[in-house]
């Protein structure tokens, strides 16, 4: 009897710790990474919460399957163009999850997904970094359709400041970007992992 009632004291517990610490703040859609990643176009980090000497970061889906997707990162770091290979592992119980890997497998990140407009041409994503300093940030990214029309849908923008909070903000994108990867024929720096 008291194997029982301990039992189910733990589920209880430990279902409560899940809920209330699912996603912040709480969506009610259930979102799916792979929907808003299985596109032949850029997807563009368009504005985050982490500071850093970084600008232009785009992911490009090179293949996808139900597990998994391989992309190449590309962004501007201190003014060098730079590229990774990474891979993405889906989460087939949280559709709305992935973990980013190196190539060679080393875990970088997980990412969640908190809001995704319903075309698919934004979304809303919280980033964990794995390491001890590193601190979670907020990320909107964007379809390269979307910022080549130059609109992105208000409720992304809506959404990214809510889930930011008191956070500050930066813009990742701008005009500028296009040219430094999509229209530009210079040598990119590729990194290891």
């Amino acid at each position: 009897m008291h194997k029982e009632l301990l039992l189910a004291t733990f589920i209880l517990y430990a279902t409560e710790m899940l809920v209330t610490t699912h996603t912040t703040p709480p969506h009610c859609a259930h979102y799916d990474m792979k929907q808003f990643l299985n596109t032949p176009e850029a997807i563009w980090t368009y504005k985050t919460t982490y500071t850093r000497n970084l600008s232009c970061e785009m992911n490009v889906m090179e293949s996808i399957t139900p597990s998994e997707i391989i992309y190449k990162r590309k962004f501007v770091f201190d003014q060098i163009r730079n590229e990774v290979l990474l891979r993405g592992m889906f989460l087939g119980l949280y559709p709305e999850r992935m973990t980013v890997m190196t190539r060679g497998g080393r875990p970088v990140c997980a990412e969640i997904l908190l809001y995704l407009a319903g075309d698919l041409s934004c979304a809303v994503i919280k980033v964990r970094p794995i390491g001890r300093r590193a601190k979670v940030r907020i990320e909107l990214r964007v379809r390269n359709s979307s910022v080549t029309r130059g609109t992105v849908q208000a409720d992304c923008r809506d959404y990214f400041h809510q889930a930011a909070g008191r956070r500050l903000t930066y813009q990742e994108y701008n005009r500028g970007c296009q040219h430094a990867f999509i229209f530009s024929t210079l040598n990119v720096k590729a990194l290891n992992e």
